[in-house]
């Protein structure tokens, strides 16, 4: 292809190299469910254990004082398993966000091919390098 100024070819070198560069980040990201629901599952199992052994303190005879104090102690581990649930739920907010900018940059290389269409210039198939890309190999 000529180009009638040098602009014009670093122009449309850019053109190609921008949505490569865009969708080649864009690989296969974890799985983050398994993740989270075993979080949520061991908050769970804290909760129960923690609420059967202050149960049974309590119901022991003189065992109040130290079911008070199991309550007070046990409550720090109940905020570890919160936080690690809090977590969890982000990582896999992050990892949803990254699976929506896929799609994004697939859009945004379909545009840019139709936008070199109507300036007339010659792109290779945007499509397919972006499906390859965004495949994940």
């Amino acid at each position: 292809m000529k180009y009638k100024t040098e602009a014009a070819k670093y122009i449309c070198s850019l053109l190609l190299l921008i949505p490569v560069l865009l969708i080649s980040g864009c690989t296969a990201l974890p799985d983050t469910e398994p993740f989270v629901n075993a979080s949520l599952q061991l908050r769970s199992a804290f909760n129960a254990g923690g609420d059967a052994v202050e149960e049974e303190l309590t119901n022991m005879e003189g065992g109040g004082k130290y079911a008070e104090q199991f309550h007070k102690e046990w409550k720090e581990r109940i905020a570890a398993t919160d936080a690690l649930v809090t977590y969890a739920d982000s990582l896999k907010s992050i990892v949803d966000a990254g699976n929506q900018g896929k799609e994004s940059a697939a859009r945004m290389a379909g545009a840019l091919q139709e936008l070199a269409q109507a300036a007339g210039i010659v792109l290779p198939p945007v499509d397919a390098a972006a499906s390859v890309l965004t495949e994940g190999a």
